[in-house]
């Protein structure tokens, strides 16, 4: 079989790009990814502990826009297509049958663009959100501010949190 490369609409900026659902009985799992090896970790434990092959989950990905302000929406198709292809790989190594989808969007302030996310009058197809933890606390936490630690403490929904070992 011959694996294309997702065509994603440049000018799509805030919606979700596949509409899937997940299948009778499944769940909806919302997986903040920053493209960090933290956020891969999680994305990793949730595929080995938490999905099943009922479930839909949806990477979301927010994009600073002052750093992407020349060519915003090549930079959301590459982040999106980058994206794309980690899940593809991850999911066949894992060996199960695992749906997801992409969404990337733009926001300056990652924490909260997740919280408004769950907050959308779609949102309450989501089950839980899961995140990863840089592992920051203490007062370099409270200096940077947690993105772990903002959902956890204003999610309308349940959080997994996943530590870097």
């Amino acid at each position: 079989m011959v694996y294309e490369r997702p065509q994603f609409p440049d000018n799509a900026i805030d919606i979700d790009v596949i509409t899937a659902q997940p299948k009778e009985g499944g769940r909806h799992i919302l997986i903040s990814i920053d493209m960090s090896s933290h956020s891969w970790e999680a994305v990793e434990f949730t595929i080995q502990n938490i999905a099943t092959s009922l479930d839909m989950l949806t990477m979301f990905h927010v994009l600073d826009p002052q750093q992407h302000k020349n060519d915003a929406a090549n930079a959301r198709t590459e982040a999106m297509v980058a994206i794309h292809e980690q899940m593809k790989e991850k999911v066949s190594r894992s060996g199960k049958e695992i749906m997801f989808r992409v969404h990337a969007t733009f926001d300056d302030n990652a924490k909260k663009a997740v919280i408004n996310k769950l907050q959308q009058p779609t949102a309450s197809k989501y089950r839980m959100v899961v995140v990863g933890s840089r592992g920051q606390s203490g007062l370099k936490g409270l200096v940077n501010g947690s993105v772990s630690t903002y959902v956890m403490n204003n999610s309308p929904i349940p959080v997994v949190v996943v530590r870097h070992p």
